[in-house]
């Protein structure tokens, strides 16, 4: 999913909202997972080089483990073919140079090439 189609998502909500409920709260839960994924992607693999499977293992093994209630939620099957859909659409982002944050923090982000173009 580019920056272009995260942002259509995100105003379907507004329509779905009126219609359906539930598929509200899905569509809310996929856009927090992506955004979850692309920033793991942008922190931990800014060469672009991973798969689901490494993806999720590597993020299980840590501390706090972001992508657990997405799992709970999709399933990690489902998970997987999100991360997937993400890799794929690596041809049209780059990744920010790391900066620091009024914190202190490094930070790194995905910036997608159809918000710049």
């Amino acid at each position: 999913m580019t920056g272009n189609d995260f942002k259509l998502k995100r105003q379907s909500i507004k329509f779905l909202s009126e219609f359906n409920p539930d598929a509200v709260r899905s569509t809310q839960y996929e856009l927090a997972c992506i955004g979850m994924i692309n920033s793991i992607i942008a922190y931990k693999y800014p060469d672009l080089q991973t798969s689901p499977e490494e993806l999720i293992n590597e993020v299980k093994k840590e501390e706090t483990n972001y992508l657990q209630p997405f799992i709970n939620f999709f399933g990690e099957e489902k998970l997987k073919e999100m991360i997937q859909e993400q890799l794929d659409d690596i041809a049209f982002i780059d990744i920010s140079e790391e900066e620091t944050d009024e914190y202190g923090d490094k930070v790194r982000a995905i910036v997608w090439r159809d918000q710049i173009n």
